[in-house]
């Protein structure tokens, strides 16, 4: 599974929930990477099976190659950035948190056997199976930053990732947008993204500790994007039964390219049968 706890809310919960809360407001760290990792990617859950398919055929036919790569929000989520991880000659892990930093610096040096699993779905594709180390790569590759998704660089990057970020670090609409439109514009026009959603989610714990999020749908996902990518696919993740957490209503997952400075969302012509090959390959709204 693939984000933070929903608990039922607990009355200080709902007060917490009730009053506005920026990014800048939530004590992030407080955040425990360690019981987020094991409660989370201890095995792998048939919502990421359905999330790292969805994403590892989308960037497998991205065309990318010894690109430098961004996820944005890494928490202590190490699979967004391995399904970078054969088209990357550099890929950030970019954290607010310093506890979640410090988690990072220390997993990418000597990942769990957990996330074997999941490595093992990505090598089902020739792109992914090519690694003949990924933990080997991943140290090779990767590093940690500190740093805030409201307030990335322009056009830095030529591929990347964002999962359940924008919707989960405030409870403020207008930063959930302002997260979206900073992650895409940090990467170079018709670099290919993936970003995840919680649809509906009001709040979650980590631990002992709540952190705010922004109750968003479908339509939300839709027009946050609008003008800044053009979409390959929405594919929408079918959450288990009964769902192992409670508090939100699904997951989304798109696909795509961004726009680039211009905000026009075009493609080249040679761009044009990728992305027509990679809207076939994931589940389209």
């Amino acid at each position: 599974m693939t984000l933070p706890i929903e608990d039922s809310p607990r009355s200080t919960d709902r007060d917490i929930q009730s009053v506005p809360v920026l990014n800048a407001d939530a004590d992030w760290d407080r955040f425990t990477p360690s019981w987020y990792k094991d409660h989370n990617y201890s095995a792998l859950g048939d919502d990421d099976r359905q999330i790292l398919e969805c994403v590892r055929d989308f960037f497998a036919s991205a065309g990318v190659r010894d690109g430098r790569g961004l996820d944005a929000g890494s928490g202590s989520n190490l699979y967004p950035a391995l399904s970078l991880l054969p088209f990357c000659q550099e890929i950030v892990l970019l954290d607010y948190s310093a506890a979640n930093v410090a988690w990072l610096q220390s997993e990418i040096n000597e990942p769990n056997r957990s996330w074997n699993e999941f490595w093992s779905l990505l090598a089902k594709d020739p792109a992914y199976a090519d690694v003949l180390d990924y933990r080997a790569l991943l140290r090779k590759t990767a590093h940690v930053a500190h740093g805030n998704v409201l307030d990335l660089p322009s056009d830095e990057y030529d591929i990347g990732t964002m999962f359940f970020v924008a919707e989960s670090m405030s409870s403020e609409i207008s930063e959930f947008r302002q997260a979206v439109h900073s992650f895409v514009g940090s990467l170079r026009k018709d670099a290919p993204f993936a970003i995840a959603f919680m649809i509906g989610s009001k709040g979650y714990r980590v631990g002992d500790q709540f952190f705010p999020a922004v109750e968003i749908d479908g339509h939300d996902v839709q027009q946050c994007l609008e003008g800044v990518a053009q979409l390959a696919s929405i594919a929408d993740i079918d959450l288990r039964d009964p769902p192992l957490r409670h508090g939100y209503k699904g997951m989304s997952v798109v696909t795509g390219w961004a726009s680039g400075g211009a905000g026009d969302g075009g493609l080249g012509n040679e761009d044009r049968a990728t992305a027509k090959h990679a809207g076939d390959l994931a589940s389209t709204r």
